[in-house]
């Protein structure tokens, strides 16, 4: 797989007793242009933001052991389009 020219992941989180979440970014620069095809779309640089939360719900239930956490991951919350490129491939 390529390696982008630049690549960035910032973010924050909170937690507390019952409940943790974060937001973070990533940002992928441009590929070198020999990357560049007739076939493909040209990816260009992006943001990609991502979250995550995790929730102890043994609270709520009153239940100390075990542990029950609800855990959800978002990925692509602005829904960029990403594109790879196809190497290694022949249009012959």
């Amino acid at each position: 797989m390529p390696v982008p020219e630049a690549l960035v992941k910032v973010g924050v989180s909170y937690s507390s007793n019952d409940l943790t979440a974060s937001v973070f970014n990533i940002y992928e620069g441009s590929l070198d242009k020999r990357y560049d095809a007739t076939y493909n779309k040209t990816r260009k640089a992006f943001d990609l933001l991502n979250a995550n939360i995790k929730y102890d719900i043994g609270k709520i239930l009153r239940i100390t052991v075990p542990v029950i956490t609800l855990n959800a991951e978002v990925y692509n919350l602005l829904n960029q389009e990403i594109w790879l490129p196809a190497t290694g491939q022949s249009t012959r």
